[in-house]
């Protein structure tokens, strides 16, 4: 129903909004994924190079995390949070760029 699918996504916008504003923390992806009897938020964080990783986890759970499951009514939904680090890849390697003469 209309209700059931509006309310995860209205509340995905916060948790997202809250991660962002965390020290270290670019980019982040909020999205209710799994079945109706499995349901699971699946979290997608690009930290900086230089970035506490178990700062930014604890503070997600205490924070953004929870309250989105309080704001879903589902207080124990399972997350699962993906951390990628910015920057070059490593092995990775830019060819320089060679001008014609």
């Amino acid at each position: 129903d209309q209700d059931t699918r509006g309310r995860p996504a209205a509340a995905a916008a916060d948790p997202g909004r809250d991660a962002r504003a965390m020290p270290g923390v670019g980019d982040v992806r909020v999205r209710l994924t799994g079945t109706a009897d499995r349901p699971r938020l699946l979290v997608r964080i690009t930290c900086a190079g230089d970035t506490l990783i178990s700062e930014v986890y604890g503070e997600l759970g205490a924070g953004p995390v929870e309250r989105y499951r309080r704001a879903v009514g589902m207080p124990d939904l399972p997350v699962v949070v993906r951390f990628h680090m910015a920057g070059p890849r490593p092995g990775r390697r830019r060819r320089p760029h060679l001008e014609p003469a």
